[in-house]
């Protein structure tokens, strides 16, 4: 299994799980697009917005006809959240949940989630610019694989960060 294999499983996995928990978490993300403040009228059609662009590329992402456009659409989206990122992080410094992952992070918009976000946009990059794999004719155990340690690293850092905060407080 290549590098751009293991990104493309990663990111449409990570992606998927995203768009997932923040259909179960809807309000929570309408409401973090409110406080952001930018098209506060459009938080509806925003939220649903980012919720099928991140179930479209992440399925786009499994078949090599179709990984170049989830990977422009992943893209665009990154950058999107980055730039917001900054602006809530440096501009309006406040404190705002990030519902990236809906109820699954209690993490807020910052530093963090710019890093994290640009990790992103590198595996986007690295599977935009290499000879991307249909998924679905690799080995289903190497995917399953790949698949159970991009959540287990998911939910890593996220223990990692309720125990910070635990031992802050």
């Amino acid at each position: 299994m290549s590098i751009t294999s293991m990104f493309q499983i990663i990111l449409s996995s990570l992606f998927f799980i995203s768009a997932i928990s923040k259909i179960f978490d809807f309000k929570e993300l309408m409401s973090t697009v409110k406080m952001i403040g930018i098209f506060k009228g459009q938080s509806k059609i925003l939220s649903i917005s980012v919720i099928m662009f991140e179930i479209a590329s992440s399925l786009f992402l499994l078949f090599k006809e179709t990984a170049k456009l989830g990977s422009l659409v992943l893209l665009l989206l990154l950058f999107i959240f980055i730039l917001i990122s900054l602006y809530t992080k440096f501009v309006l410094q406040k404190n705002i949940k990030c519902n990236c992952f809906g109820s699954l992070s209690e993490e807020n918009i910052g530093v963090k989630t710019i890093i994290r976000n640009i990790i992103f946009l590198i595996f986007v990059t690295i599977v935009l610019f290499n000879n991307p794999t249909d998924i679905l004719t690799l080995d289903y155990l190497n995917v399953i694989l790949v698949v159970m340690t991009a959540i287990g690293c998911f939910y890593s850092t996220t223990l990692f960060t309720q125990f910070y905060k635990f031992l802050k407080e």
